[in-house]
């Protein structure tokens, strides 16, 4: 998504944290909810309504601007790595068809909205030179943001049991390592588990550092900024030449409009002299028998 929407997602996680800490003081149920072991054994008390509501919060995370990794890991840690992974791919596969068929049916303006133009770009370059496969890696590997994926490949021309299949080949590899996280939260880490940590700090490293990871896995797109750049520079200057050529223009109608104007204003004056002697032929006359 958009930087605009991924801050508004993280604002709206970070105020709701605030709210409850000021509201925990007043109300001693929110101070309860405020707990995470709380809430872990109250949603698994609920059963299957405790599924449904987990898979409801990670359903909306997808099109609205709430991230959904920390939804992920929350999941491992209240339902443990295998089930929450299910869960959360549930919630996906869901939110992330909701957001397929919404720029099926609204278009390009809805994905610009959504997306940045360079995620555009770039994801539609690699779909082109790759295929599905390319497509898995943009979801397993984060060098895009996995909810924009969604939008893009809803104004592509592919099947939607072919969305289905890439959205979750490619997303079952982070959903189990959010998940695993979630769940060594709980449980804490051995030194078996250990590894999920380190490979959560590599995940968050790629995701921060994705524009140089992505000209690492895919060269080609290095070229294409390449060239991109090289056409935004020869705009640029075709741009310059224009604006010199219309300051020539502009000053060449200048002086035509200033050479228009004396011949207008010359024009007027002899006018104005022939219908002086026009109306007063009989002093031209007399002076002329004055001099006779």
């Amino acid at each position: 998504m958009k930087l605009k929407h991924q801050f508004k997602g993280y604002a709206l996680v970070v105020s709701i944290i605030i709210l409850i800490i000021l509201l925990q003081s007043y109300f001693p149920i929110i101070r309860q909810f405020a707990s995470p072991e709380f809430v872990r054994e109250y949603l698994r008390s609920l059963g299957p309504w405790g599924y449904f509501m987990y898979v409801l919060i990670f359903l909306l995370s997808i099109p609205l601007p709430i991230p959904s990794t920390p939804v992920a890991i929350a999941g491992g840690y209240i339902y443990g790595m295998v089930f929450g992974t299910i869960l959360s791919m549930i919630g996906t596969l869901l939110g992330a068809s909701i957001s397929f068929f919404l720029v099926r049916k609204y278009g390009e303006p809805l994905l610009e909205k959504m997306v940045s133009r360079k995620h555009i770009k770039h994801f539609n370059h690699i779909f082109k030179r790759r295929g599905i496969n390319g497509a898995i890696i943009a979801y397993a590997i984060p060098i895009f943001p996995s909810d924009s994926l969604d939008f893009i490949l809803g104004l592509s021309d592919i099947r939607f049991h072919t969305f289905l299949f890439i959205t979750l080949m490619g997303n079952i590899p982070r959903y189990l390592l959010t998940n695993a996280l979630g769940d060594g939260l709980f449980t804490g880490f051995s030194a078996k588990t250990i590894v999920v940590p380190l490979l959560t700090a590599i995940y968050l490293l790629i995701v921060i550092f994705r524009e140089k990871v992505k000209l690492l896995l895919f060269k080609d797109l290095k070229e294409l900024e390449n060239d991109a750049q090289v056409i935004g520079r020869d705009v640029k200057k075709e741009v310059k030449w224009l604006e010199e050529d219309a300051q020539v223009i502009e000053q060449d109608v200048k002086r035509e409009v200033a050479l228009v104007g004396d011949k207008v204003r010359m024009k007027k004056k002899k006018v104005k002299k022939s219908k002086k002697k026009i109306k007063n032929p009989n002093r031209s006359r007399a002076a002329g028998d004055s001099i006779s």
